[in-house]
């Protein structure tokens, strides 16, 4: 199933490895791991986060058993970073193991996306036209009340 859409990326294409097995600029498709056919549909093993630091890459953690069906990209998940605990936007859930070790997410913030599909891309592009972290644009996009709740309101 190809997939184009603005969530995954601006104007990326990718095709879907639970449904085919094929990652795009990959030389032959791959059959996809065994795991991935006894997991629930909706059900993944890690997720890529937004993190406010001036990396270009999202950092991938892994899902405790009790958040592997309920995560969606545009969510928030309280993820361990450097010596505390913050609370950031799921970019993508996949099944695909990072090349180190990932550390588990602790707790899921949201039952239900805050960021849409078309808020993530335009955060996304924001963060490329303007140069910004990823995470410092998604943060801004969240709702004010969310860092009031948590004491961090600039005011």
């Amino acid at each position: 199933m190809l997939l184009s859409t603005m969530a995954a990326g601006i104007g990326s294409e990718y095709w879907d490895p639970r449904t085919i097995g094929a990652v795009a600029g990959a030389a032959t498709p791959r059959a996809p791991p065994l795991c991935w056919r006894f997991m629930p549909e909706g059900s993944f093993l890690y997720c890529d986060v937004s993190l406010p630091v001036p990396i270009d890459q999202p950092f991938t953690y892994a899902l405790p058993e009790t958040l592997r069906h309920r995560v969606r990209p545009g969510s928030r998940l309280v993820v361990p970073f450097r010596a505390a605990q913050a609370d950031r936007v799921i970019l993508r859930c996949h099944d695909e193991p990072p090349s180190m070790a990932a550390r588990e997410a602790f707790r899921l913030v949201d039952s239900e996306p805050v960021l849409d599909a078309e808020l993530m891309a335009l955060g996304r592009w924001i963060s490329g036209y303007y140069c910004a972290p990823l995470g410092d644009v998604l943060r801004s996009m969240l709702p004010l009340a969310a860092e009031i709740r948590q004491g961090r309101s600039g005011l």
